[in-house]
């Protein structure tokens, strides 16, 4: 957007980066040290960011947004419907957490499980395995079809 508009400055750049949230985050951003001139615009956005941390992209998600997740949906899934939100809602978080290595690939199979009855699509899996979540999804659409 700055090269579009050509905003080429540190100045410049702070100045449209608080012109788009409301007055008093605006207002909050012009009294960082880093807005004065003589800073770089990195720097200024990087103070800015320090003070959400839910912007940095490490810690986009945690266990309790996936606990939140699989609160709001456990036994509740009846609907093709609703697995498909609730596999939308799910699979990003989990994705996440994998990645960042504060979840496993089973720990995953098992917290989407829950309020799947598996038995019916999978009938020779031992309890004590684990599932994977595509091996759970596709059971769960096996099991709705023709519920929507």
């Amino acid at each position: 957007l700055f090269t579009r508009h050509h905003v080429t400055t540190a100045d410049e750049k702070k100045k449209w980066f608080i012109y788009y949230p409301g007055i008093d985050i605006a207002e909050f951003w012009e009294s960082l040290p880093e807005y004065s001139s003589g800073q770089t615009y990195t720097e200024f956005k990087t103070t800015v960011t320090k003070h959400y941390p839910d912007a940095d992209p490490d810690w986009k998600y945690d266990h309790q947004d996936l606990d939140c997740v699989i609160g709001q949906y456990a036994g509740k899934v009846d609907l093709l419907a609703e697995l498909a939100t609730y596999y939308r809602d799910f699979y990003p978080k989990a994705k996440h957490l994998v990645a960042k290595n504060h979840l496993s690939i089973h720990e995953t199979g098992h917290l989407f499980s829950k309020g799947f009855t598996l038995h019916i699509k999978l009938p020779n899996h031992h309890p004590a395995d684990p599932y994977n979540v595509s091996d759970i999804h596709s059971a769960a659409q096996f099991i709705l079809q023709g519920t929507n």
